[in-house]
């Protein structure tokens, strides 16, 4: 959190509502702050690898008697679920910068798209675990793990929508 206020202080006239969060890190449009945002995606990145070991390991106990059906979706959400750290390490080491926007792009959706397609191959899953595991907990999983669908809608969605998309700002 630290490292994207710097970042976010740093970016004059910075507006969630009218920017990609990728443009504070990128050194063009944040020459002062795109260094600590990529800073703090590498923290983020790094800090979820012990979380989604956890969640693998859960899910993996949860399903072992599971048909082989449900264990093939636990397996490709453990996979998932990896690829999305690499994909935040991706973005750390790759601004958002005219020459390197495809590999910034392909690292975004590694990153967010491994995370919520994980979610989505685990929803029905974890909601059928609520007899083995406690209902509040399986609840604060998943608001804490949609938070940034939520996030994205209230900020972005709204400018997607009208068709008021800069990407490079």
């Amino acid at each position: 959190v630290l490292c994207f206020t710097m970042a976010l202080q740093r970016y004059p006239g910075y507006d969630m509502t009218r920017h990609d969060i990728s443009d504070l890190g990128q050194p063009r449009c944040n020459p002062e702050g795109w260094i600590f945002w990529s800073l703090g995606m590498g923290i983020a990145g790094l800090m979820m690898i012990p979380l989604c070991s956890y969640a693998i390991r859960a899910m993996q106990a949860l399903h072992k008697a599971s048909p082989p059906g449900i264990q093939q979706k636990v397996r490709w959400g453990a996979w998932l679920l990896r690829l999305s750290c690499w994909g935040l390490l991706g973005l750390a080491l790759i601004p958002q910068y005219p020459s390197l926007d495809l590999g910034h792009q392909i690292a975004g959706v590694f990153a967010f798209g491994g995370l919520y397609v994980t979610m989505l191959f685990l929803w029905g899953r974890t909601w059928q675990a609520i007899p083995q595991v406690a209902t509040w907990k399986v609840l604060v999983f998943h608001l804490s793990a949609w938070w940034g669908v939520v996030g994205f809608l209230a900020t972005q969605g709204y400018r997607f929508s009208r068709g008021d998309v800069n990407w490079h700002s």
